[in-house]
């Protein structure tokens, strides 16, 4: 099937009961994730490592299909399209060997733009998807939790399963899964802050066996 020349024209997401497995007799990675993202939302998806955040994107571009479920693109299933047709309407834009990114262009209306990085500065992420992706459907894998603080939407994964999906200012005001990782990344941060601070005070001049010492039995303390 060959999509109309217009689409994707608004870039509605709708994920419906997403079903996604690399092998026939392989685990589900993706086990029924079913959401909508709306037109123009920036979405955060976020979750531990082997939570199907990268599975998602390779389903969302075609990399894998969907064992049962379907993705649907302003109401178009995107298995229905012809691979052929389908890839016309991708462009693929390396990053870096730890990041891809890539858009459903539109030159009528609105595109779907997912990205992800490890290594990209998270402010300069942000900043690239507000000013080159204006009122686009926007969707950012977070490998660090600063990526997607100023989402509209955040999408938190747990082994393939969708845990939660509501407004970031929301999740914060409760006991939540997005929330502890937030708690979980800051207290590291520090952690690591506090850590490089005193190795840069070791390699200064008055450096001596005392603060040696003591250093090293702190960092004993912390591993």
């Amino acid at each position: 099937m060959r999509p109309p020349a217009s689409w994707p024209l608004e870039g509605r997401i709708e994920l419906e009961n997403l079903k996604v497995r690399y092998r026939p007799n392989a685990s589900l990675v993706l086990k029924g994730i079913t959401c909508t993202f709306k037109k123009g939302t920036r979405v955060g998806v976020v979750g531990r490592t082997g939570s199907g955040k990268s599975t998602l994107i390779g389903a969302l571009f075609r990399l894998v299909d969907p064992k049962s479920g379907r993705i649907l693109i302003d109401g178009l299933d995107i298995c229905s399209i012809g691979l052929e047709n389908f890839s016309n309407k991708v462009e693929y834009l390396s990053s870096g060997t730890n990041s891809f990114s890539g858009k459903y262009p539109n030159e009528f209306g609105s595109s779907c733009h997912v990205s992800g990085s490890r290594n990209m500065e998270d402010a300069i992420l942000q900043k690239m998807i507000r000013e080159e992706f204006p009122g686009c459907t926007a969707i950012t894998i977070a490998h660090r939790v600063p990526t997607i603080t100023d989402s509209d939407m955040v999408l938190v994964l747990s082994y393939g399963e969708l845990l939660e999906y509501d407004v970031p200012s929301k999740l914060m005001e409760t006991n939540s899964a997005f929330s502890k990782l937030v708690s979980e990344y800051s207290s590291n941060y520090k952690r690591n802050s506090m850590r490089s601070s005193r190795k840069v005070k070791l390699t200064q001049k008055n450096c001596n066996s005392v603060n040696l010492q003591e250093f090293v039995r702190e960092e004993e303390r912390e591993n």
